[in-house]
């Protein structure tokens, strides 16, 4: 976003990485088959605020006149895109309680890892189209 739009960045801008990466470290630590519950409660935790700073990013960079072109050709955002955000980081929250009631190291343990991997690749194919567009849009 910082090399697409232009807003006025607030202290939030700053912290919210070094929690991001703070909390990158705690997953990396919770790596392993007797801290499942941890290692998903972690991984929530990151969608959830990598989605909330995002998203008021994103708020205060279509408040900016130098960016209107590229925002106009958008609809305002709706419950359907919070979604995108429920969906992932609810089933992550309900994973973690899930292994840390039951321990299980089983297949559903690689199972529920897939998933959050898909969670990944479907983030990272949604980053991609959207710094398509934005590129495509500001030629």
């Amino acid at each position: 976003m910082v090399m697409r739009f232009t807003w006025a960045p607030n202290v939030g801008d700053t912290v919210i990485p070094f929690l991001i990466g703070l909390l990158e470290f705690s997953l990396i630590a919770a790596t392993g088959p007797s801290s499942l519950g941890i290692w998903f409660a972690t991984m929530g935790l990151i969608f959830t605020i990598v989605s909330w700073a995002s998203y008021t990013i994103f708020r205060r960079a279509s408040q900016d006149p130098a960016n209107r072109e590229f925002f106009d050709t958008f609809p305002p955002p709706s419950w359907r895109d919070l979604l995108a955000v429920v969906i992932p980081a609810g089933t992550l929250f309900g994973l973690a309680l899930f292994f840390s009631m039951t321990g299980s190291r089983s297949i559903v343990a690689l199972v529920a890892i897939l998933t959050a991997l898909g969670f990944i690749i479907n983030r990272l194919w949604i980053t991609r189209a959207w710094w398509n567009r934005a590129i495509s849009s500001s030629q």
